[in-house]
């Protein structure tokens, strides 16, 4: 394969003859030996090669910096002219010296690259000068026949929006001297443009079966395997995510320092909880099916399906599926249990607890995405895959599989069959045992009597569970309370699973600890009320109603709930 240099001057010398030459390039103008454009053109009959001009990253192609100043090369002696931060009125001048302008730039195939832009502001110059442009055409290294992403309605203008200007797609297909003749079309520039194609190259060809060697085009562009990630992790560009630059590896990987990356596999992880939203987003851009899969913990305030549908509906807006990966309910799938939330709130804001649900509500994940898919309009294109085996009576001790911890104070199935009521706890200055091995199986405090709230608990509630006394000392629980303080408490265990109610157990032993320590105990209003959805359950409860009268206000939104959770069943 002959690039654009090689052809002029064996084929096409006449373009140049007699002619003064000025020549914008930086270190990938040169010859399949590697001999560089202005040595050739010094040397060649009956041409005069006067002035050189340089894009982005200047005429050595080592600068990663703004504001190049106009320099001299320090073989020929030739004055270099910076399209990128030198003097545009010297540049100008130095067009107005010549009879040619010759152009030989290694394009990388992706619309962000700037070298079109200096490119097209150069024949702007010249032709206002009434100069003719020669491309000296070189192959698109990543292939002439892939066309990806979006695409720029029209061409914008070169001097404001320097990169990205021309209206083509992110990966376009396309060599600069293909691109020139299209912006000299769409910016009616009107220069007398001539293209001098590589020779050898066809569309099919990326750079690494053109034989010729790699230079690198900028300081950043190390090898063709970044070339072919860029037109897609440049979009990292505009975020807080690195893309490797100063690395030898840039535009192959991407990080930041709360950007995790899988230990195996070495693929990025992309964190919904505090990470970045707009890298997450562009990261959905750029697959073609998204998969889901979370062990959810059968309970209203857990936020898997929180961050499970805040991703659908990233999903949605690029036009991709979303594939559920379903689990089983681990507390079975035929209890639905406590208050129900009204409607569904938005998972932007009320990230715990908004879908519209029962405490305990007996779906998986991939049910509870079907009624979010519905109950927020999400309109994803949603395919829940089902865990095969398993039906909605059995509890996640019956299914074989290991428990593996979904978060780190879920130790085993006993605290998630306790956690759809103890949870409520969160929202007081009661610890529900964070910071133990028996989170949400214990509740206590510094001034909590146990033997006093036990007395004045209503006994109805311990239907399937039974109660006792104990003491226990979290270590740096991730709730701050009470931090290696020994706490008096009460220890919950579940002995018939069938017919215990966590919700109702809940709620008698907040009216418990209240009239027990009318003085200590405090509901965190705040907290409390998102976890029931509501100020309700609060109120009637600082209003000292019976709990059994809280527990009735329940049944009419409960049936409502299990007639609309029936359409979303998949087992």
């Amino acid at each position: 394969m002959r690039p654009g240099i090689e052809v002029l001057l064996s084929d096409s010398a006449h373009l140049i003859a007699g002619k003064r030459l000025g020549l914008l390039t930086n270190n990938t103008g040169v010859d399949r030996l590697g001999r560089r454009d202005v040595d050739l053109l010094r040397t060649a009959h009956g041409a005069r090669l006067t002035v050189l001009f340089s894009p982005e990253h200047g005429f050595r192609g080592t600068e990663d910096r703004s504001g190049l100043p106009d320099g001299r090369d320090s073989v020929s002696g030739l004055p270099i002219y910076s399209l990128y931060g030198g003097s545009r009125t010297a540049s100008r001048a130095a067009v107005d010296s010549i009879d040619v302008l010759l152009i030989d730039l290694q394009d990388i195939g992706a619309r962000y690259y700037t070298y079109i832009g200096t490119a097209v502001q150069l024949m702007r110059d010249a032709t206002r000068a009434g100069k003719r442009v020669i491309i000296l055409d070189r192959p698109d290294p990543v292939g002439g026949t892939a066309v990806q992403g979006n695409v720029r309605a029209r061409a914008g203008d070169p001097d404001s929006a320097f990169s990205g200007f021309m209206p083509v797609s992110m990966r376009y297909g396309m060599t600069l001297g293909e691109l020139a003749r299209l912006a000299n079309d769409a910016l009616a520039i009107g220069t007398d443009l001539v293209v001098v194609p590589a020779a050898g190259w066809n569309r099919a060809m990326l750079y690494d079966q053109t034989g010729l060697p790699w230079i690198k085009p900028s300081p950043n562009m190390p090898d063709l395997e970044s070339a072919l990630l860029y037109p897609g992790t440049c979009l990292f560009e505009g975020t807080n995510v690195s893309v490797g630059r100063g690395t030898r590896t840039a535009f192959r990987v991407l990080g930041a320092p709360w950007l995790g990356r899988d230990s195996v596999s070495g693929l990025p992880i992309y964190s919904l909880y505090g990470g970045s939203r707009t890298a997450s987003r562009a990261a959905v851009d750029s697959i073609d099916v998204l998969l889901i899969d979370l062990q959810d913990i059968g309970a209203r305030y857990y936020t898997y399906i929180g961050t499970a549908v805040q991703l659908m509906r990233d999903a949605t807006r690029a036009g991709k599926r979303v594939i559920i990966l379903d689990r089983p309910d681990p507390v079975g799938g035929t209890a639905v249990q406590g208050n129900v939330r009204a409607r569904a709130g938005d998972p932007d804001s009320a990230f715990s607890g908004f879908m519209p649900v029962s405490m305990r509500y007996g779906m998986t994940l991939g049910e509870l995405a079907r009624l979010a898919n519905d109950a927020l309009a999400i309109g994803t294109d949603l395919v829940v895959v089902p865990a095969a085996g398993w039906n909605r009576a059995m509890l996640y001790d019956q299914t074989g599989l290991p428990w593996i911890k979904p978060s780190p104070n879920m130790p085993d199935l006993e605290s998630a069959l306790l956690y759809p009521g103890t949870c409520l706890f969160e929202g007081t200055n009661v610890s529900v045992g964070r910071g133990t091995r028996t989170a949400f199986r214990v509740l206590g405090a510094p001034w909590l009597d146990p033997d006093s709230v036990i007395r004045r608990l209503d006994k109805s509630a311990l239907v399937g569970v039974e109660i006792e006394p104990t003491t226990f000392r979290p270590v740096g629980p991730t709730d701050f309370k009470y931090p290696g303080v020994a706490l008096r408490g009460v220890q919950l265990r579940v002995r018939d699973r069938e017919h215990y109610d966590p919700t109702k157990l809940a709620v008698a032993l907040l009216a418990a600890i209240r009239a027990a320590h009318p003085a200590e105990f405090q509901f965190r209003a705040q907290s409390f009320d998102r976890l029931a959805t509501g100020p309700e359950l609060r109120t009637a409860l600082e209003a000292g109603r019976p709990v059994q009268e809280i527990w009735a206000s329940w049944n009419g939104d409960l049936e409502r709930f299990r007639q609309t959770r029936a359409k979303y069943l998949i087992y």
